[in-house]
């Protein structure tokens, strides 16, 4: 059995995110590519933040449809960061509420 490599990124998706059923679209998005993390609105209801765990190329392909997104948003920007795997990361992808 061939296992690929792990990696952990922090996404943050800037521009007109503000439509409600976007991180529901992230969250589908993810658990379609296998992918396990989290996404929550960040206070100024500008920006959404996610972090995803889970094969490179996959991770790449999420950041890439997230920022094409539904129609109903607008994503004008992608920041990614890598980060260490983080050990409380939940074996899913699920959305958060809040800080």
């Amino acid at each position: 059995m061939i296992t690929q490599p792990t990696a952990c990124e922090h996404m943050t998706f800037r521009g007109q995110v503000a439509d409600d059923d976007f991180l529901n679209w992230i969250a589908h998005r993810a658990k379609r590519l296998g992918l396990s993390g989290w996404a929550r609105r960040a206070d100024d209801r500008k920006t959404i933040e996610a972090v995803v765990q889970g094969p490179p190329d996959l991770i790449d392909a999420m950041a890439l449809s997230c920022s094409l997104g539904p129609m109903t948003v607008w994503v004008d920007r992608v920041d990614r960061r890598l980060l260490a795997t983080p050990s409380e990361a939940p074996s899913g992808f699920e959305i958060r509420v809040g800080r």
